[in-house]
């Protein structure tokens, strides 16, 4: 049954390996060792379902390099930004 469910979904060309593959995992859900069985358990869930999705936490940052840029070279002229509280390139200055 495993292996006719990936039959109809295998891309083709790729059954004669795949099916071999799906047979042998079919095998292993048999095996005395535990972690074996739920290995190749999971493996065939995977390929049928696919993999459950990542949560990624991820923090995004508004960086203005224009303005960093221009900051840079004031700095390296030796220009004095009257404006600037003296920390070039704050989260202040770049949430305008």
């Amino acid at each position: 049954m495993i292996a006719e469910t990936w039959t109809a979904r295998a891309k083709p060309g790729t059954w004669s390996n795949g099916c071999r593959s799906i047979e042998r995992l079919a095998e292993l859900t048999q095996s005395s060792n535990e972690t074996i069985r739920l290995q190749s358990l999971r493996e065939i869930l995977d390929r049928l379902l696919g993999k459950p999705p990542v949560a990624i936490d991820a923090t995004h940052t508004k960086l203005d390099v224009g303005q960093l840029y221009l900051a840079a070279l004031k700095r390296a002229n030796g220009v004095i930004d009257s404006g600037n509280s003296g920390s070039v390139g704050a989260a202040s200055d770049l949430t305008e």
